[in-house]
C-alpha cells in the first residue's frame, strides 16, 4: 500500500474520530406533542333532602303537632314526607292551607294529600300545586289517652340537575430547536478511507496496463 493510500485512509480514520469527539451539529425543528387539561362540564341528576321540622313529646286526647307550626309554602315539582313513632295510636295529615284550617275547625281532616294512622309510619305527597302545607300528628280522641310521641319528623325531598366538570387531556403540537450530529465528518472520513483503499487496486490495474 502507498504511503498516499495509507495518507488518506488515516485521515478518514481521523474524521471519523473527529465525528464523534467534536462532532459537527446543525439546528433542526421538532414537532412534540405536549398534554393539556381541558375542564368538560357533563350534568348529573341529585337526590336532595330537607328537613323542615322535627317534634317530639305528649300529644293529649284532642291535641295535634303541626310541623312546621305555621306551615311552609312549597313549590311544585318536590315530595314532602312526614314520619312519626309513638307509644300509641294516632292519625297522620298532610294538608293544603284550606284543608288544614277545616281540620283546626273540629279535628277532623275530611279532606287531605296524605293520611295515615298507627303507632308509627311515613306517608308523603308529591307537590303538583304551590301553596302552604301542614304535617300534623294528631291524637284525634278527646277522651282518648295521652301519646307519648317519640318523634315526628316533615322532610322535603327532590331531584336536582347538576352541572359538573371532569378533566379530559388532550395535546397539542409545539415546535422545539435542537442541536444534532449531522455525521458530515463520519460520511467524508467513511469515503476518504474508501478511496484509500481503493487507490492500490487502482494504481495496480494501471500499471498492468
Amino acid at each position: 500500500m502507498s504511503k498516499r493510500a495509507l495518507l488518506v485512509i488515516v485521515v478518514g480514520a481521523g474524521l471519523c474520530l473527529l465525528n464523534f469527539v467534536f462532532p459537527y451539529t446543525v439546528t433542526v425543528q421538532e414537532a412534540i406533542q405536549v398534554p393539556y387539561t381541558v375542564p368538560v362540564p357533563y350534568q348529573i341528576t341529585e337526590n336532595k333532602q330537607e328537613i323542615l321540622h322535627s317534634v317530639s313529646g305528649i300529644i293529649p286526647g284532642g291535641y295535634y303537632f303541626a310541623l312546621p307550626p305555621n306551615g311552609i309554602y312549597l313549590s311544585s315539582g318536590k315530595t314532602l314526607k312526614l314520619s312519626w313513632s309513638a307509644d300509641g295510636y294516632l292519625y297522620a295529615y298532610i294538608l293544603t292551607e284550606t284543608q288544614f284550617q277545616d281540620f283546626k275547625f273540629d279535628g277532623i281532616a275530611s279532606n287531605y294529600e296524605a293520611k295515615g294512622y298507627g303507632r308509627e309510619g311515613t306517608i308523603s305527597v308529591y307537590i303538583r300545586h304551590d301553596d302552604r302545607y301542614y304535617a300534623v300528628v294528631s291524637n284525634s280522641l278527646i277522651l282518648g289517652p295521652s301519646v307519648k310521641l317519640y318523634g315526628a319528623e316533615a322532610m322535603l325531598v327532590w331531584q336536582e340537575t347538576v352541572t359538573k366538570y371532569r378533566d379530559e387531556i388532550r395535546y397539542r403540537t409545539e415546535y422545539v430547536y435542537k442541536e444534532v450530529n449531522s455525521n458530515l465528518y463520519l460520511y467524508f472520513g467513511l469515503a476518504l478511507i474508501g478511496i484509500g483503499m481503493v487507490l492500490p487496486i487502482l494504481a495496480k490495474v494501471l500499471l498492468k496496463e
